[in-house]
């Protein structure tokens, strides 16, 4: 895109901080890993955009009750590492979002799910769940990269327990 450059690339394993929280069952603080696949900024119009990417594999599972094994642990991680501020200490930045970038449409939408269900979870008191965006790896053209800003990426904090399909799609940079 002509007014989009890309002002910071750090890949895999280039951005780690581990974060403090309280487990809801065992009432113990534990210590969680926020690593993202990549950290990236992107500039449009003068304005910064910054962002944790996650490339889902189908490597994890998705079960969000109470178990800290799954895509919850993450979702956990990351807002808390938002509320503790370890974000501005570790990389000089105010906010970011999360983008996911998902095999299939159902997985894409079993994930927005999950970030719903953390969102009750005391340990995520005030999530904002458009901090998370989804996104399905056949929606965007590898020969096109400009087609990733495009709105591909789909929200959770507008899943419709009955159709969620109807969820707000975003662009990266409006």
């Amino acid at each position: 895109h002509p007014e989009a450059r890309l002002v910071v690339w750090k890949k895999d394993g280039e951005v780690y901080d581990r974060v403090a929280v309280r487990n809801e069952h065992t009432r113990r603080e534990e210590w969680l890993t926020v690593k993202p696949d990549a950290f990236f900024i992107l500039n449009y119009r003068g304005r910064d955009y910054p962002f944790c990417f996650e490339a889902d594999r189908s490597t994890i599972t998705q079960q969000s009750g109470n178990n800290w094994r799954d895509m919850a642990r993450k979702i956990v991680a990351y807002w808390n590492w938002r509320e503790q501020r370890r974000h501005t200490k570790l990389l000089g930045i105010e906010h970011f979002r999360v983008l996911t970038m998902t095999i299939s449409e159902a997985r894409r939408e079993n994930m927005r799910r999950v970030v719903q269900e953390a969102a009750r979870q005391k340990s995520c008191k005030g999530l904002l769940p458009g901090m998370f965006l989804f996104g399905r790896e056949g929606d965007y053209a590898i020969d096109r990269p400009e087609s990733v800003l495009q709105p591909l990426w789909f929200s959770a904090k507008d899943i419709d327990g009955h159709r969620p399909h109807t969820g707000r799609r975003y662009s990266l940079i409006e």
